[in-house]
């Protein structure tokens, strides 16, 4: 039940930031938003990828990246991050692989 209350907060707390952040998203008018996706894989590597996302709906942009963890978010940029239950792919190209206990 907890966890359910705090990830409606959570939502709702991203829905009211965005109408906060952009007003002209709602206006119709599209919006550019630098995102930021950072993947932490169990081994610790870290991979980071930026794209320029052209907003039109807040709602869509949230519904999107949904599966993400927001870390930091400013009117021109959002950062998410998701934490992989795998290893790096640099690691698997050097002949590792996970072990399990």
């Amino acid at each position: 039940m907890m966890d359910r209350t705090v990830k409606a907060l959570a939502v709702l707390m991203c829905l009211l930031l965005s109408m906060a952040i952009s007003p002209q998203a709602y206006a119709g008018s599209p919006q550019e938003i630098t995102v930021t996706l950072e993947v932490i894989y169990e081994d610790g590597d870290k991979s980071v990828e930026e794209i320029v996302e052209h907003v039109e709906a807040m709602e869509d942009f949230w519904a999107k990246y949904h599966a993400w963890q927001l870390v930091n978010m400013s009117q021109e940029e959002v950062v998410f991050r998701l934490r992989a239950e795998e290893v790096s792919p640099l690691n698997v190209l050097s002949g590792y692989s996970k072990v399990s206990p």
